[in-house]
């Protein structure tokens, strides 16, 4: 098999270096490249997944932007935009793109996990944390490191 649509878009995004890449998916590109390529091919092939990702308005707004926008950036830094802090500057200035900015329209881990739970961490949510972390005497969600993504 060759290189899925979610391995390229993480490319992609990748491509755009460490600072932009945390910028406008805060942390979230991976889980980001598998939803959005699961909801480009239910609704491209014409099937209703099972998960119903492609029916979630989050999703489907938060994929259509964030492509629309990764796509966007990559042409401009191939054509000799700057990267890195420079762009991460630029993006801030610019009304269109710093809505997108740390972007919370989707969540996009809790929807990769939705499609494939077995892939994907279920994510924490602070109020669940707290209860067990008092009766067990755990630090705080965050405080031992990020959750576990798939290589």
């Amino acid at each position: 098999m060759g290189i899925t649509l979610g391995k390229r878009l993480l490319a992609l995004a990748e491509e755009l270096g460490p600072e932009a890449c945390q910028w406008l998916f805060n942390g979230t590109v991976k889980p980001w490249a598998y939803v959005t390529a699961g909801i480009r091919n239910a609704l491209s092939h014409g099937f209703t997944a099972p998960d119903a990702v492609q029916e979630d308005p989050g999703a489907l707004a938060g994929a259509l932007y964030l492509s629309e926008a990764a796509i966007t950036l990559r042409l401009r830094t191939e054509a000799d935009l700057p990267s890195g802090t420079v762009l991460t500057a630029r993006l801030g200035r610019h009304p269109g793109m710093r809505s997108l900015a740390k972007q919370s329209i989707a969540d996009w881990l809790a929807l990769a996990h939705r499609i494939s739970p077995k892939q994907w961490l279920q994510p924490e949510r602070p109020e669940d944390q707290s209860a067990s972390s008092e009766s067990a005497g755990e630090m705080p969600h965050g405080a031992e490191g990020s959750p576990q993504l798939p290589e």
